[in-house]
This record gives C-alpha cells, structure tokens and sequence, in this order.
C-alpha cells in the first residue's frame, strides 16, 4: 500500500510556512508529483 504523507513542523509565523510548502511543492517538478 502506498500513500501521500506530509509531515509540517510547527512554524511561529504562517508566511515562512508558507514560503517552506511552496518551494517544497515548486522544487517536485519531474519527481511524478500528481
């Protein structure tokens, strides 16, 4: 079985959280990320 799992430290401020999951997400391209 396989399944999609993001684990997200707490972060004091929403903007650098925000700032982290988009360069996670924008550096996956040519990884198969659907």
């Amino acid at each position: 079985t396989s399944f999609n799992r993001i684990d997200i430290p707490p972060y004091e401020h929403y903007d650098k959280l925000y700032d982290k999951l988009l360069t996670a997400i924008e550096e996956t391209c040519g990884f198969a990320v659907e």
